[in-house]
């Protein structure tokens, strides 16, 4: 067998921003996002005030299968024969025509009778495929072969939609300004890339007065107060939830009508309930629920990215490894990675459940007798801690704590970190997170831990058992991209997520280590009920459609949790909780990333706005010298990360 070629990174991610510039997403861990032209970067808006959108990156390399361990090398126009590079990019958004997000429901690829769908009240095959946006495949060429652009939008617009069945949402959606009319953009250049964009972090609702199912739950959930009586008219009130009304008096009058369909409902007993409901079920904009909106839209996509090389004589090849494009919300602390990142955990799915390390693990088994290397294995575990007292309060004991953990040695701290079987013991171990969850009884899974490969790495090395010699590698080029960009991700809790949600666990998604299977699509358009468990592979939008609709509503909410009495954290390297800045006196303060609220913005639709004004967090000596703040504040060094280009007000904040 001959050269075959595979694109990198397996998984590239984009990410959202309010501007039409945008820089390269980072390729190491920890690595700062680059811009187009070379070089760090180290602002992230733009000339007026906007958030730059994040692209990512794909490149070609030739990979020899007779001998995996061979680097390859990227192919470019111009060079070994080749003329152009034809991509192909089709991503959709698929969350609005998806079943709800119930924490761990559904996780195995099951989907019960009971369980809910998004917009429930569309039942019809066409109207549920039109709760997909999908603008339909776009391809550009590096080099103008058989008059491709280089540049497509995927837009309602772009010519190359035309003859495809393209579906977006409706013109007009709330709040002002929100309407989603692109999912983002593909570009090529000459040196034989390809920068991927997602949009513009826009989220809308086509509703001007409803009633939710989520909103009911949710009150039923949090008022300990309600009686039996009222608790049963709002569960009455489901029967009218769900659909959009034109006008609040047409919604109050279906909660009347329906309420007294119960005989045993006194009018004075409906006129409490409704006019109770009036005060929650206010006008639209309105997030009932962290993760399951109807009639809401938001703008983030993931797809199939795909590639054919022109060679001399117009002989055309097609890349036999593809690879798939995501969208999430903007990395605000690039420089501070998560305790599991979204290596680690798709490492530890491969490890155990498909043998990617048979020395390591086999048939799930991990080998006794195997010796983690500390600089590879060990340090980046024992390091993380310590980074999130940047994005977080941490007391001066669990710093102290962090930063004395063991370097060397046999020590016995196991007792402190979490095994990964025990997901629900208690809040005094290791990791300080929730888990993927602790909101519901059903299938609880209230800490966050380890991976398993991670939990044995420490095992063996509380043990002694382990080597501390530089690390070697037989990872290509190409195998190093696709692990940098993962680095930079989250790999749990999962309840959804930021990136991607709990599929990550699943190798029936994957056609090889770390790659995305496509899935082969039959009739027109793209299928809303689509199930990748199945081993078929994914169509667009397949990735991201168990994420939360929108994401600002979960984004907002998941600063931290209370489990058994105890504050957790989700993912503070992710979304923020508490950060360094300069106060209006010019001296340093740890307070909230969302000041003036604590925690998160008092109601969740305050941050389909507000995630445009939340400051970065950079490491205090990348920042530009403006922002970097004084250099000392007493007898305490300035901090190490610090937040900058925040531009939303901190009210009467210090």
């Amino acid at each position: 067998m001959g050269t075959s070629y595979k694109i990198h990174p397996a998984v590239g991610v984009a990410r959202v921003g309010d501007s039409e510039d945008y820089y390269l997403g980072p390729e190491v861990a920890k690595g700062l996002p680059q811009e187009r032209t070379g070089g760090d970067v180290t602002r992230f808006r733009d000339a007026d005030g906007a958030i730059r959108r994040q692209a990512a990156r794909f490149q070609i390399h030739t990979f020899d299968p007779n001998n995996p361990t061979a680097p390859g090398k990227r192919v470019q126009p111009g060079q070994d024969g080749v003329v152009d590079i034809e991509w192909t990019v089709h991503v959709a958004n698929k969350k609005a025509a998806w079943y709800e997000f119930q924490q761990q429901q559904g996780a195995d690829g099951h989907y019960d009778s009971k369980h809910a769908l998004r917009n429930p009240r569309t039942t019809d095959e066409a109207g549920r495929k039109a709760l997909i946006i999908d603008p339909g495949p776009r391809t550009v060429a590096c080099r103008g072969s058989n008059q491709h652009p280089r540049r497509a939008e995927f837009s309602k617009d772009d010519p190359q939609g035309q003859s495809y069945p393209r579906t977006f949402p409706q013109p007009g959606l709330i709040p002002g300004n929100s309407d989603i009319t692109t999912l983002g953009s593909a570009i090529a250049d000459d040196q034989g890339y390809l920068y991927t964009l997602g949009g513009y972090g826009r989220s809308g609702t086509t509703a001007v007065w409803d009633l939710s199912t989520g909103l009911i739950d949710s009150i039923l959930s949090d008022d300990p107060t309600l009686t039996d009586s009222q608790r049963k008219r709002l569960v009455e009130l489901k029967q009218v939830a769900d659909q959009c009304y034109d006008t609040q008096d047409a919604l109050l009058a279906a909660m009347t009508m329906e309420l007294e369909k119960d005989k045993n409902n006194s009018q004075a007993d409906i006129q409490e309930t409704v006019a109770f409901m009036k005060e929650k079920a206010y006008m639209q904009p309105r997030l009932d629920t962290y993760a399951n909106n109807n009639f809401w839209w938001d703008d983030v996509s993931d797809g199939p990215v795909t590639a054919t090389i022109i060679l001399e004589n117009q002989v055309r090849v097609e890349v036999q490894f593809p690879a798939w494009m995501m969208v999430a919300p903007p990395a605000y602390a690039p420089q501070l990675l998560n305790m599991i990142t979204l290596y680690d955990t798709l490492r530890d799915t491969f490890i155990t459940r498909c043998d990617l390390e048979p020395e390591l693990c086999k048939g799930g088994t991990f080998n006794d007798g195997y010796k983690p290397n500390f600089q590879a294995d060990i340090l980046p575990i024992l390091r993380r801690p310590s980074d999130y007292q940047w994005v977080a309060r941490i007391n001066d004991q669990g710093i102290d704590a962090h930063a004395e953990l063991p370097r060397s040695g046999s020590h016995n701290f196991m007792k402190f970190v979490r095994d990964p079987q025990s997901v629900n013991d208690y809040p005094g171990r290791m990791p300080k997170m929730a888990g993927d969850n602790p909101l519901t009884p059903d299938v609880p899974r209230n800490f966050l831990t380890l991976t398993r490969t991670q939990y044995f790495f420490l095992s063996q090395f509380s043990q002694g058992l382990y080597v501390d010699t530089p690390p070697t590698s037989t990872a290509t080029p190409g195998e190093l991209l696709d692990r940098g960009v993962l680095e930079n991700c989250v790999g749990g809790p999962f309840c959804p997520g930021i990136e991607m949600t709990w599929i990550c666990r699943d190798p029936n998604f994957f056609m090889e280590p770390f790659r995305f299977k496509h899935r082969q699509r039959t009739g027109s358009g793209l299928q809303w009920s689509t199930n990748p468990h199945d081993g078929q592979g994914l169509e667009p939008g397949d990735a991201t459609k168990y994420m939360a609709l929108p994401w600002q509503a979960d984004f907002n909410e998941c600063s931290n949790q209370v489990v058994q009495n105890t504050s957790l954290w989700w993912w503070p390297s992710q979304r923020p909780y508490e950060v360094n800045y300069v106060d209006r006196n010019g001296e340093w303060q740890q307070g909230y990333w969302t000041r003036p609220s604590d925690i998160n913005f008092d109601k969740d639709e305050e941050m389909l706005s507000g995630w445009k004004g939340l400051g970065f967090i950079l490491r205090r000596q990348d920042a530009p010298p403006s922002e970097q703040g004084p250099s000392n504040q007493g007898d305490d060094p300035p901090p190490l990360y610090i937040e900058v280009e925040r531009t939303l007000p901190d009210g009467d904040m210090p």
